[in-house]
Order: structure tokens, then sequence, then C-alpha cells
């Protein structure tokens, strides 16, 4: 409280007036946007997914070698592996699909070795182990929706498909 002189009456400050908060409240809706362009939600939670894929992928390989171990040859179809080498086979995390694994079209002698693939969110994803040519053959099969140079390619050691490296 302030008085002026003793004769006057008080002058009071009261608080902020409406334009002091709405520049307040005009800033603060600033920054926020900021910080969210900045931060990519949707990025990060496809980087997520994708980094799940690849898990998967490695996931499957290991229960596909465990099956070769013991067959000394590769499944026909990943179905084969359930109850005995995994409970629940992985699936994408976006589309709740299963993963593309063959063993016999791409593959000759058939069932000597396999590929796995999963299609990445984001092309960067999919850098360490790109499908090179295989893309087109799966993309002509509808195997890949959104964008070939996301394939994400997996193959068994023996494979004589070897992912190409960007």
């Amino acid at each position: 409280m302030f008085y002026k002189t003793r004769n006057e009456k008080k002058v009071l400050n009261q608080g902020f007036t409406i334009i002091e908060l709405l520049i307040v409240v005009l800033i603060i809706g600033i920054l926020g946007t900021i910080i969210i362009r900045v931060m990519n939600v949707r990025g990060i939670q496809a980087k997520s997914r994708d980094a799940q894929r690849k898990k998967d992928l490695n996931t499957i390989s290991s229960v596909l070698e465990w099956y070769f171990a013991d067959h000394r040859e590769y499944p026909s179809n990943q179905n084969d592996l359930i109850p005995n080498y995994i409970n629940v086979l992985p699936r994408d995390p976006l589309s709740d699909v299963s993963y593309l694994y063959d063993s016999e079209t791409y593959i000759s002698p058939a069932r000597s070795s396999y590929v796995l693939v999963a299609e990445m969110e984001i092309s960067t994803s999919a850098d360490d182990s790109y499908c090179g040519n295989f893309a087109s053959t799966l993309e002509s099969a509808g195997r890949l929706g959104r964008d070939p140079d996301n394939c994400y390619l997996f193959s068994s050691p023996t494979s004589s498909i070897v992912p190409v490296v960007r």
C-alpha cells in the first residue's frame, strides 16, 4: 500500500491488468509450441517402434537358429516355431501383422537359409540393413506399403541374400 499524501485516499496496487495477463499467456503459448516442435513426439514414437522391430527380428532369428540346430533346416513357416521354440511370435508394433519370413521362395536350396523383413517408419532406421533389389520383389508381392527405402532385411548367417548397406 502506498500513500501519496495524508489527505488523499489510499492508492492500492490490486494486481495485473488484463493486457499483462494476455501477454504472459501469449509468451507461454509461443514457448510451448516451440518446445513441442523441437521434441517431435511422433518422430520419437516412430523411432521407438523401429527399434522394437529390430529387436523382434533378432528374437525371431535366434529362435530360427535354435530350430535349425535341431532339424538341420529352417521351417517353411514361422508358425512351425510355436509352441516348442517360442510361445508367441512378435508382430509389428504399429500394424500388428507378422513380419515377412521366407525360407523357400527366394532361397536355393529351399529351407537352407531364411530372410526376415520389416518395414521401418523412418528411413534412417533401415540404414544398417537395406533390402536393395529385394525391396522391389517385396513391393510387387504387396508386402511393402509405405516406402521401399524403409525396408529392413535380416537374413540367416548362411544366406546368399546379403543386405546392401547404404
